[in-house]
């Protein structure tokens, strides 16, 4: 993929933060299975974003992952690590010094990430300033790394699934989005994401929701009352549905599915993979799911969840002279993996997706590629309109806050096991 640079240009509307998000290829890297919680993996990119730290600002780039809750970025003078499963590690171009922020608070809490691929980030915890143009986020507790062969951070899922209570079963902390919410800046832990493979189109929209950005009408999913699903936003997808043009047949019903924007590629279980493959004139050998890349290039993935279904072309890629396997990564049979299916971005640049953290919902519809803005704030009782632009009352470039009357623009990866001990 080529690297596309790009402004990152936040803006905040009373009640709303957004972000808009750069698509950046990321070194190639294996993961191994069996590990716990979901792992950031990068086969084409992530999606990142800019925040500034400290009383200086210090830009620093951050992988915006749902599928994590720890922001870490690394130190200035951090040593990048090697990495023994890749040809090259994935660490970042710029890190934090703390030490010449006059408002960092360097905590004696350790910071450490361990991935199922090997890479690994150490350090330590602190709390500073983060800025989103001129707006603060002060006392913001994130992780430091002083050695890593990884990219920095944003995870933004429930506290529960940061890496020290997953791991240790230590107390949470307050996150970026719940922080967020606790300094007035949101009304509500919410946010709405949008990924396209066009770099100037992709956002990050805090405490709001854009109507202008899908079509039709938002399908609410209700959150799978499971402890580990939970944590995760885990929903239900209907089905997902084989289908090549001519025949198709069903490959999984009533499965639990998560929505990971730290994953290039979707996962699936071994089963489904091994079908998958079969339908595609394939076999599985050693973990690989060869198939007839023809067949493939001219099949899709029908997935359906209540009314709405969206056609995801299949992954695959070529793995010798004139051989082809899928693409998709493989969820192992271990106690920590409950999820069926993560969809990663090869679904989600289909989707508009609203994750809304305190009711434990998430809504999405077809994105409608437009260009347009007609931001909704989400007040404190997490009522919205579920209707576009194209099929409500509300359309143009409008903002409006439920309950109150519509104000004016202001300008302004996953899991990884940590070891974190008695945070602050």
């Amino acid at each position: 993929m080529k690297l596309s640079y790009l402004l990152f240009i936040p803006a905040v509307l009373a009640g709303s933060l957004q972000f808009d998000l750069k698509r950046k290829a990321i070194s190639s890297k294996k993961r191994e299975d069996g590990e716990i919680g979901v792992t950031p993996e990068y086969d084409r990119g992530g999606f990142f974003l800019e925040l500034e730290f400290g009383s200086n600002k210090q830009k620093i780039e951050v992988l915006v992952d749902t599928g994590s809750s720890d922001l870490w970025v690394p130190a200035m003078d951090y040593t990048c690590t090697s990495n023994v499963t890749s040809e090259a590690s994935q660490c970042s171009t710029n890190g934090f010094d703390w030490q010449i922020s006059s408002t960092f608070d360097k905590s004696s809490e350790v910071f450490r990430t361990y991935y199922g691929d090997n890479t690994t980030s150490s350090g330590f915890f602190g709390q500073d300033t983060v800025w989103i143009g001129d707006v603060a986020v002060n006392d913001t507790i994130f992780g430091v790394a002083n050695r890593t062969n990884s990219t920095g951070t944003m995870g933004i899922g429930l506290p529960q699934l940061e890496a020290g209570y997953q791991a240790y079963n230590l107390s949470t902390y307050p996150n970026f989005p719940q922080k967020l919410k606790m300094d007035g800046i949101i009304d509500r832990v919410l946010y709405s994401v949008l990924l396209v493979e066009d770099n100037s189109k992709s956002s990050l929209l805090f405490g709001a929701v854009d109507h202008e950005k899908y079509k039709g009408d938002l399908v609410t999913l209700p959150v799978l009352k499971n402890d580990n699903l939970e944590t995760f936003m885990s929903v239900e997808v209907d089905s997902i549905v084989f289908d090549d043009g001519i025949s198709n047949s069903t490959i999984s019903e009533k499965a639990s599915v998560v929505f990971d924007t730290g994953s290039t590629n979707s996962w699936f279980r071994p089963n489904y993979l091994k079908q998958l493959a079969e339908e595609l004139d394939g076999e599985v050998v050693e973990d690989t799911y060869y198939v007839n890349g023809t067949l493939a290039s001219e099949s899709v993935l029908l997935i359906t969840f209540q009314n709405l279904t969206f056609a995801a072309p299949i992954v695959f890629e070529e793995v010798g002279e004139n051989q082809f396997a899928l693409g998709y990564n493989i969820i192992g049979d271990g106690p920590d993996r409950e999820m069926d299916i993560i969809f990663g971005q090869d679904v989600l640049i289909q989707i508009y997706a609203v994750f809304d953290l305190d009711g434990l919902e998430v809504s999405i519809a077809p994105q409608s590629g437009s260009s347009k803005s007609n931001v909704q704030v989400v007040g404190a009782d997490g009522n919205f309109t579920k209707q576009s632009g194209d099929s409500s009352e509300t359309s143009g470039d409008s903002s409006e806050k439920s309950g109150a009357s519509s104000i004016k623009n202001v300008s302004i990866y996953l899991l990884v096991v940590s070891a974190l001990f008695g945070l602050f």
